[in-house]
């Protein structure tokens, strides 16, 4: 894995100003464009530059065919320096994973829970529906649908992020099946089962954050993969508490049945099922609450950031 980029490192005409995350295969920060001087998110993959490069030079291809709202845009992809690295959107605020995270100290109520999975289903829903240059459908799956890819702008407005592990049609018959790719306690069953998968696999997934964030509990956790895996693909889902309104609480019933012909017929249903639950309001309703969880990350950041330097004066 390549060492952490420090402020004011550049790649590929991108200067660093600060890290904001980091994933399994990848690093992400804060950089600023020296040409345009705007702020992007620069994702930096933590492997063999000759692996990834295809896969990178893919995700920017099929993102430019997805341009939505509630998708964060991708602007570019690249190799500098021995470093593969993924150009997006700035999204200044938080993701799902800080919104869980934060439920058992900061009451959001369940309108603006639907809001945050409606927006989402409203992003997916584009990629999904997709086509390329000539109109022909893409057949884009996402295939890592979770909490830290689902992204909170300060505005309230939600952005699904991360498309580096999605497959179009096309690309789906050169993988080979049993191949796992995205967070387990987040698939789908036939995706854990290693299957071919189309758009249904990533509304299972969906399903599994809108429980959550319902109940205020993980839905599949286990000690190990193995055990997880058969949660996914065999475990009873448990009920949601009795103060969610019947019609939602179907919804999920629907979004996490086993069998795909049985989940709704499309991300866009799920959105005009949540939709009619809301009163429209949910997005300044999320505002102030992005707000403060991204004023607590910064102070928790610059606490980290005087613990290193201590640390290192030691």
């Amino acid at each position: 894995m390549h060492e952490r980029l420090v402020p004011g490192a550049t790649l590929g005409g991108y200067v660093v100003e600060r890290h904001l995350a980091r994933g399994g295969m990848a690093d992400v920060y804060l950089a600023r464009d020296r040409a345009s001087g705007a702020h992007v998110a620069l994702k930096v993959i933590a492997a063999d530059v000759e692996v990834v490069q295809r896969e990178l030079e893919h995700e920017a291809r099929a993102a430019t065919c997805v341009r939505h709202p509630n998708v964060a845009a991708t602007i570019a992809a690249g190799v500098d320096a021995g470093r593969a690295f993924l150009v997006m959107e700035h999204v200044d605020g938080v993701s799902v994973r800080d919104l869980l995270g934060a439920l058992t100290r900061v009451v959001v109520p369940i309108a603006v829970r639907l809001h945050v999975v409606a927006g989402a289903a409203r992003g997916l829903d584009a990629a999904h529906e997709a086509r390329d240059a000539r109109g022909a459908p893409l057949g884009l799956v996402h295939r890592d649908v979770s909490p830290s890819n689902l992204l909170l702008a300060r505005s309230g407005e939600v952005r699904v992020i991360d498309f580096g592990i999605a497959k179009t049609r096309e690309r789906a018959t050169q993988t080979r099946l049993g191949v796992l790719k995205g967070k387990l306690s987040y698939m789908s069953p036939e995706q854990a089962a290693g299957a071919r998968l189309d758009a249904r696999s990533d509304l299972f997934s969906l399903g599994i954050v809108l429980h959550e964030l319902l109940s205020e509990r993980k839905l599949f956790a286990a000690a190990s993969p193995a055990e997880l895996r058969r949660l996914v693909v065999r475990a009873e889902i448990p009920p949601l508490p009795a103060h969610v309104p019947a019609p939602i609480a179907e919804l999920v019933a629907a979004m996490l049945q086993r069998d795909p012909a049985s989940r709704p017929a499309s991300a866009r249903e799920i959105a005009e099922t949540l939709e009619r639950a809301l009163r429209g309001d949910e997005a300044a309703q999320l505002a102030p609450i992005v707000d403060a969880l991204v004023d607590g990350r910064a102070h928790e950041d610059a606490l980290y950031d005087a613990a290193t330097r201590i640390d290192e004066l030691d």
